[in-house]
C-alpha cells in the first residue's frame, strides 16, 4: 500500500528571540493525508485498505511563554471499498446481530475539530521538561457512513473525546 502526504501550505510568522516565542510559534499548517492500494492485488490481500483522504489545517499560538492553544479542523473522504468494508451489513451479519442489511458508498466520513492547550510546569515552552496538557475533540460522522446502523442504531454519529495529561519534553 502506498502513502501520500503532502503538506500543501505552511504559514509561519518569524520573530526574532522572545518576541520570537510569540511569533515563531504562531502557525497555519494545511495538509492533505491519504493512503491508496498499490495494485488490485493488494486489494484482494487487505481488503479494508480503500482510499481514505483526510484534508486538514492546524492553527498554533503560544499564548504567553509558558502556555500555548492548537486549533485543528479536519475530515476524511473514504471510497466505497473503505465504507463498505467497515460499514456494511451484510444479510448473514443482519441475521447475527439483528441489524438490518446495508450497502454503504464512499463519500465524506467525518468532520470535526480539536482544541489542546499546554501548559509548561516551568514556564518556559522553549526549554524542554514537563508539561500540562489537555484538549478536547469532537467529530461527526457523515452521509453513508452516518446512516449505517452500526453508527444509527448502535453507535451514534457524534464522538466527544477529552483528555488530560503530562508531557515530557528533551
Amino acid at each position: 500500500m502506498g502513502r501520500m502526504s503532502q503538506r500543501v501550505a505552511t504559514v509561519e510568522r518569524d520573530g526574532s528571540a522572545l518576541q520570537e516565542l510569540r511569533d515563531a510559534g504562531t502557525r497555519l499548517t494545511v495538509q492533505m493525508e491519504g493512503a491508496l492500494p498499490i495494485s488490485p492485488a493488494w486489494r484482494e490481500t487487505y481488503p479494508a485498505w480503500g482510499t481514505v483522504v483526510a484534508p486538514s489545517m492546524t492553527y498554533l499560538t503560544p499564548l504567553s511563554r509558558a502556555t500555548a492553544v492548537v486549533f485543528n479542523v479536519s475530515a476524511e473522504h473514504v471510497d466505497t471499498a473503505y465504507a463498505r468494508y467497515y460499514f456494511d451489513v451484510s444479510p448473514a451479519g443482519a441475521v447475527a446481530s439483528g441489524l438490518p442489511g446495508y450497502t454503504a458508498r464512499g463519500g465524506w466520513k467525518n468532520a470535526g475539530a480539536t482544541l489542546m492547550g499546554v501548559v509548561d510546569l516551568d514556564g518556559n515552552l522553549l526549554n524542554g521538561g514537563f508539561a500540562l496538557v489537555g484538549g478536547i475533540a469532537y467529530t461527526r460522522l457523515l452521509g453513508s457512513i452516518r446512516d449505517s446502523p452500526i453508527v444509527s442504531e448502535r453507535g451514534s454519529a457524534n464522538q466527544l473525546v477529552g483528555a488530560l495529561g503530562v508531557a515530557l519534553t528533551f
